[in-house]
């Protein structure tokens, strides 16, 4: 199951303005060529434009990282892993001055990166655990993260990253490695799927039949059933269990293992409840949507924009969602905030997207009535009006987090 380092480039958009506002008079001329390159699709045109940004003179040192990301993205994307491993010592030397943490991640990103090739897997495992100890060079909380979060956080970083050494091993055939450096990150974060699928393989190659399909029936439990790469290992796998072994009840008692763990930490997450502000607003399709006569049991209204990033990558999941659950009852109000200049593309988007939920314009500042900061912003309304859950931005779980949240609140008495 490959990760998709790409998503590193969505880091770019949120302090990209800032810095621009912030620097020398000429940042604002840099800032447009980083945004350039940014937004251009084709890899390889993307990937020319950065070389010769890196060939100019005097560039800052905040243009500098963020460009090294997006051309870090882009080898990866091409699989040019010569190149990425010829730019790291680069990229690593302009991160010197950066805090331990940043610095792990880099090198967790890079290992995890080149441990896809068959030619760099030895130095992917070096720079694994060069991140691991980075890691444990951390002795006071980072900046910015609350105290009381920061050993949760330290202990998902360094199954992540062992993980990583683990996956390199795996790779570079070297499975009595891999098997001891994943069974640790699994121990780690047992809730995390990718580690658990990747433990799996592992213990496959070392013909630990049972054990391998354990670990993949768990990881397909917290992928919610909808990876094709653990499907496949499972029915493999499966071929070589002898047939006195009960798969059956296994595969019935992590089942309900797993959902029980996934539903209780959604419902962590529970807010306060506070009544959700009534609207009336017009639709793109001409009518007219009202908070009071949604007529489902549970509304989800999402507050979004065309132009954010964020919101492009929610749509699908809140589509699927809606065809899912709208049945049982819970329906969803995409409520768009653009603005005068993108207010018309609404429709086309709608549209475009095979968006069937209905969708409407903001007005008279609802959006603010909501408390809403950044977007996407998802508000969870229940049967009797009051909000009960609060999604901000955009997550790969944010379907699982949904399915548990509504069905909780559907089933309320």
């Amino acid at each position: 199951m490959k990760k998709i380092i790409f998503i590193i480039l969505i880091m770019l958009i949120p302090g990209v303005s800032g810095w621009a506002s912030q620097e020398a008079p000429g940042a604002a001329d840099e800032m447009g060529r980083v945004k350039e390159i940014y937004e251009t699709e084709d890899d390889a045109i993307r990937l020319e434009r950065i070389r010769d940004f890196l060939a100019g003179d005097e560039q800052s040192g905040a243009a500098l990282v963020y460009v090294y990301r997006i051309y870090l993205a882009t080898l990866h994307q091409m699989e040019e892993y010569d190149e990425i491993w010829a730019m790291l010592p680069d990229y690593f030397l302009l991160m010197e001055e950066r805090d331990p943490v940043e610095k792990a991640q880099l090198c967790n990103q890079a290992a995890f990166i080149l441990a896809e090739s068959l030619k760099y897997t030895d130095e992917a495992s070096a720079l694994g655990k060069k991140a691991l100890d980075y890691l444990a060079s951390v002795k006071d909380v980072p900046r910015g993260i609350p105290r009381d979060q920061w050993p949760e956080i330290k202990k998902a970083l360094e199954a992540s990253y062992k993980d990583t050494v683990g996956w390199a091993a795996y790779r570079g055939l070297e499975y009595d490695e891999a098997v001891r450096w994943l069974g640790e990150a699994a121990a780690l974060r047992p809730g995390d799927e990718n580690i658990r699928y990747h433990y799996g393989l592992a213990l496959e190659k070392k013909e630990r039949f049972k054990e391998a399909w354990e670990e993949l029936l768990y990881a397909r439990g917290y992928a919610f059933f909808e990876s094709p790469d653990i499907e496949e290992a499972l029915k493999r796998i499966e071929a070589k269990i002898p047939a006195d072994w009960s798969a059956t009840a296994l595969k019935n008692k992590i089942k309900a293992q797993v959902d029980q763990e996934m539903e209780a930490e959604a419902l962590k997450e529970e807010v306060t409840a506070r009544p959700a502000p009534a609207f009336t607003l017009p639709g793109v399709d001409g009518s007219e949507y009202s908070l009071k006569e949604s007529g489902y049991k549970v509304l989800l209204i999402d507050f979004w924009a065309t132009w954010c990033g964020p919101c492009n990558r929610e749509m699908p999941v809140l589509e699927k969602f809606y065809k899912e659950f709208a049945p049982r009852g819970a329906g969803i109000f995409g409520i768009a905030v653009d603005g005068p200049d993108t207010r018309g593309d609404v429709p086309g988007f709608v549209q475009e997207k095979g968006i069937s939920f209905p969708v409407m314009f903001d007005r008279d500042s609802v959006a603010g009535k909501y408390g809403v900061r950044t977007i996407p912003a998802l508000f969870i309304v229940d049967k009797k009006g009051m909000i009960r859950f609060v999604h901000s931005g955009y997550f790969p779980d944010l379907y699982k987090k949904l399915y548990y949240q509504v069905r909780y609140l559907l089933n309320e008495k």
